[in-house]
């Protein structure tokens, strides 16, 4: 049972529009779906005590604990404590969720059918880009194209889609998607999908992303380029550096793109500025958890004003919330994660860290993901195949 809701939850995450609000975190699909999986986990947890321990005391799960304890205090510090205890709960809630994917996943079938259960959530998803695309190009002023389409935004208004389907924007979209590429390798490189829907899924998922509009484009092409690295450079040295350094230059280059084209050409740099100078006005702790990191007013093309309370950048974000504390706690777990790349020795656990490490510090130049339920889902998976390998070899 425990298997089985985990592949159901992780299909579930490709569903992302809000359903409701509590304390001004959106409830979606995936947090419904992750309630009978949590109780499923705990039985789990009951009758296998030496696999709780054995989960509770792995690096990654520590490293998970230091970074909530570095958040325990922003209520206490915060200038709205109710918005900081509220959002404090649902850091609980996503911090949670590894352990309890790990739980849920006692051996490699569970395991297989987990990636599975994700990569065919993924399927669906790009099948309605089909939909999102043909709507497009039948009627891009039709009911269905606006319903799968975020419109430019802050960007030019012009002769493209900017898809966003089951999410609430183009961007948390094509970061799943960035974070679901090296998985799909991974599979297709472990026997778990067979070679020609892995292709099929590769090449559907950078359309996808294209047709999203967004900078973490650049993310998905540089966890590709790393993976044909690790994977390749030993047989095929030259190729392989060749493939890394071309993601990095996407990356830069990617930069520069999305600091210049919002409607205001320094939206973005203007939203980085007011980040930095919430850091400052408390830099150990931050200003709290759940305040607006900033508030930047700008019109877009066609007239309309917006305030953007959103960093726009995964490290101001944590910065202006929880200050140089909690920054520095969520760098020590990406360092937990990378340590994987040298222990893994698999595919999977190499794909799964290069996924993290890519959608945290790479796509988390242009866009704050910290609350990322596919972010936090698939570190579960990590652990879980951390777990399982450790156990193996013991």
């Amino acid at each position: 049972m425990a298997p089985a809701a985990v592949a159901l939850f992780l299909a579930s995450l490709i569903v992302q529009r809000p359903i409701a609000t509590v304390g001004g975190f959106g409830i979606i699909l995936p947090d419904l779906a992750a309630v009978p999986l949590a109780l499923l986990a705990v039985t789990a947890a009951v009758r296998e005590p030496a696999r709780l321990r054995k989960i509770a005391s792995h690096p990654l799960v520590i490293a998970i604990a230091i970074y909530l304890a570095a958040m325990l205090f922003s209520p206490v510090v915060s200038s709205d404590r109710t918005a900081s205890l509220h959002k404090l709960a649902t850091q609980i809630y996503l911090l949670g969720l590894p352990v309890v994917v790990a739980l849920a996943l006692p051996d490699l079938l569970a395991l297989r059918d987990a990636v599975r259960g994700w990569l065919g959530g993924t399927a669906l998803l790009l099948a309605l880009a089909v939909v999102g695309l043909a709507a497009w190009l039948a009627d891009p002023s039709g009911g269905l194209h606006r319903a799968l389409d975020n419109g430019p935004g802050s960007l030019a208004p012009g002769p493209y889609p900017r898809l966003m389907l089951s999410f609430a924007n183009p961007n948390m979209m094509a970061h799943y998607l960035g974070l679901t590429a090296p998985l799909v390798l991974a599979a297709r490189a472990i026997g778990w999908i067979g070679s020609g829907a892995a292709k099929l899924l590769v090449a559907m998922i950078f359309v996808t992303a294209l047709a999203a509009v967004s900078p973490q484009l650049a993310g998905l092409l540089f966890a590709m380029g790393w993976w044909f690295w690790l994977e390749r450079r030993r047989d095929r040295p030259f190729a392989a550096a060749t493939a890394l350094i071309a993601a990095l230059g996407v990356v830069v280059v990617m930069q520069v793109v999305a600091s210049v084209v919002p409607a205001a050409p320094t939206v973005r740099v203007e939203a980085w500025r007011a980040a930095f100078e919430s850091w400052r006005q408390a830099p150990l702790l931050g200003r709290g958890l759940g305040v607006d990191a900033v508030a930047v007013r700008f019109t877009t093309p066609d007239g309309v004003l917006h305030t953007l309370n959103d960093a726009h950048n995964q490290a101001l974000s944590l910065l202006a919330q929880v200050g140089i504390a909690g920054l520095a706690a969520f760098g020590w777990l990406l360092w937990r994660i990378a340590a994987q790349l040298r222990d893994s020795g698999d595919p999977l656990g190499q794909a799964l860290a290069v996924a993290l490490i890519t959608g945290a510090a790479i796509q988390g130049l242009t866009g704050s993901f910290e609350d990322s339920r596919a972010w936090w889902a698939m570190l579960g998976l990590l652990l879980a195949a951390s777990v399982r390998r450790e156990s193996s070899t013991t």
